[in-house]
Protein backbone atom coordinates (compact mmCIF):
# COMPACT_ATOMS: atom_id res chain seq x y z
CA UNK A 1 0.00 0.00 0.00
CA UNK A 2 0.93 3.56 -0.64
CA UNK A 3 1.61 5.13 2.45
CA UNK A 4 0.23 9.31 2.53
CA UNK A 5 0.13 12.21 5.06
CA UNK A 6 -3.59 13.59 6.17
CA UNK A 7 -2.74 16.76 4.89
CA UNK A 8 -1.40 15.83 1.73
CA UNK A 9 -3.76 13.13 1.02
CA UNK A 10 -6.46 14.56 -1.38
CA UNK A 11 -7.24 12.47 -5.20
CA UNK A 12 -10.10 12.74 -7.71
CA UNK A 13 -12.62 11.07 -7.54
CA UNK A 14 -11.20 9.09 -11.02
CA UNK A 15 -8.22 8.15 -9.18
CA UNK A 16 -9.71 5.30 -7.06
CA UNK A 17 -12.24 2.50 -6.86
CA UNK A 18 -12.00 2.35 -3.35
CA UNK A 19 -9.48 3.81 -0.01
CA UNK A 20 -8.46 1.86 2.83
CA UNK A 21 -7.99 4.30 6.30
CA UNK A 22 -6.46 1.54 9.03
CA UNK A 23 -4.66 2.00 12.27
CA UNK A 24 -1.27 0.76 12.70
CA UNK A 25 -1.50 -1.41 15.79
CA UNK A 26 1.76 -0.32 17.27
CA UNK A 27 1.85 3.46 16.52
CA UNK A 28 -2.16 4.83 15.88
CA UNK A 29 -0.99 6.07 12.75
CA UNK A 30 -3.12 5.94 9.47
CA UNK A 31 -2.07 3.49 6.53
CA UNK A 32 -4.43 4.53 3.42
CA UNK A 33 -4.54 1.73 0.44
CA UNK A 34 -5.94 3.40 -2.83
CA UNK A 35 -7.23 0.86 -5.22
CA UNK A 36 -8.35 0.62 -8.63
CA UNK A 37 -10.51 -2.40 -10.09
CA UNK A 38 -8.23 -3.30 -13.16
CA UNK A 39 -11.39 -3.97 -15.42
CA UNK A 40 -12.95 -2.12 -18.22
CA UNK A 41 -16.93 -1.26 -18.39
CA UNK A 42 -17.31 -1.65 -14.46
CA UNK A 43 -21.05 -0.96 -13.81
CA UNK A 44 -20.10 1.79 -11.27
CA UNK A 45 -23.38 3.40 -9.83
CA UNK A 46 -23.38 7.38 -10.81
CA UNK A 47 -26.07 9.98 -10.22
CA UNK A 48 -26.00 13.88 -11.26
CA UNK A 49 -24.97 13.97 -6.71
CA UNK A 50 -21.99 11.67 -7.36
CA UNK A 51 -20.48 8.02 -6.95
CA UNK A 52 -22.76 6.03 -4.89
CA UNK A 53 -20.23 3.93 -2.17
CA UNK A 54 -20.29 0.98 0.16
CA UNK A 55 -18.68 2.22 3.28
CA UNK A 56 -17.41 -0.74 5.91
CA UNK A 57 -16.75 1.30 8.90
CA UNK A 58 -15.38 -0.25 12.44
CA UNK A 59 -16.70 0.81 15.69
CA UNK A 60 -14.68 1.23 19.02
CA UNK A 61 -16.79 -2.41 19.83
CA UNK A 62 -14.78 -4.28 16.82
CA UNK A 63 -17.88 -4.61 15.30
CA UNK A 64 -18.59 -3.37 11.91
CA UNK A 65 -20.71 -1.13 9.76
CA UNK A 66 -22.05 -1.77 5.96
CA UNK A 67 -24.00 1.28 4.67
CA UNK A 68 -24.15 2.84 1.15
CA UNK A 69 -24.37 6.79 0.30
CA UNK A 70 -24.00 8.69 -2.41
CA UNK A 71 -20.44 10.95 -1.67
CA UNK A 72 -20.21 14.43 -3.80
CA UNK A 73 -16.98 14.40 -1.91
CA UNK A 74 -15.86 11.22 -1.07
CA UNK A 75 -12.84 12.35 0.57
CA UNK A 76 -13.97 15.55 2.74
CA UNK A 77 -16.08 12.50 4.32
CA UNK A 78 -12.80 10.36 4.93
CA UNK A 79 -10.86 12.81 6.35
CA UNK A 80 -14.17 13.69 8.78
CA UNK A 81 -14.42 9.47 9.71
CA UNK A 82 -10.38 10.06 10.14
CA UNK A 83 -11.04 12.63 12.85
CA UNK A 84 -13.30 10.78 14.33
CA UNK A 85 -11.26 7.86 14.98
CA UNK A 86 -12.95 5.91 12.75
CA UNK A 87 -11.25 3.05 10.17
CA UNK A 88 -12.66 1.34 7.47
CA UNK A 89 -13.06 1.08 3.83
CA UNK A 90 -14.88 3.24 0.96
CA UNK A 91 -15.61 1.46 -2.44
CA UNK A 92 -17.76 2.58 -5.15
CA UNK A 93 -20.39 0.75 -5.58
CA UNK A 94 -20.69 -1.95 -8.46
CA UNK A 95 -20.97 -5.63 -8.98
CA UNK A 96 -17.69 -6.26 -8.20
CA UNK A 97 -17.19 -3.91 -4.93
CA UNK A 98 -20.36 -5.93 -3.48
CA UNK A 99 -18.84 -9.54 -3.68
CA UNK A 100 -15.78 -8.21 -2.16
CA UNK A 101 -17.95 -6.27 0.30
CA UNK A 102 -19.39 -10.18 1.51
CA UNK A 103 -16.35 -11.18 2.15
CA UNK A 104 -15.32 -8.36 4.46
CA UNK A 105 -15.20 -9.81 8.15
CA UNK A 106 -13.68 -7.94 11.19
CA UNK A 107 -10.30 -9.66 11.51
CA UNK A 108 -9.95 -9.87 7.56
CA UNK A 109 -10.49 -6.34 6.29
CA UNK A 110 -6.56 -6.48 5.86
CA UNK A 111 -6.33 -10.11 4.56
CA UNK A 112 -9.07 -9.17 2.66
CA UNK A 113 -7.43 -6.59 0.85
CA UNK A 114 -4.38 -7.85 0.26
CA UNK A 115 -6.29 -11.64 -1.04
CA UNK A 116 -7.99 -8.81 -3.75
CA UNK A 117 -4.35 -7.74 -5.40
CA UNK A 118 -3.53 -11.09 -5.20
CA UNK A 119 -6.73 -12.34 -7.13
CA UNK A 120 -5.91 -9.23 -9.57
CA UNK A 121 -9.70 -7.66 -8.56
CA UNK A 122 -7.92 -4.81 -7.06
CA UNK A 123 -4.54 -3.12 -7.80
CA UNK A 124 -2.84 -0.53 -5.05
CA UNK A 125 -2.06 2.42 -6.81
Amino acid sequence: MKTVTFENFNLDIDQFDGITFLKEQESGNYVFGIMKIPLKDVDFVTTDMGHKFIMVLKNDDNTIDISEAILGDPIRILKNHIKAGSEGIFFKKCTIADNIIKKITLRGMLNTIDDLVKSKLATVV
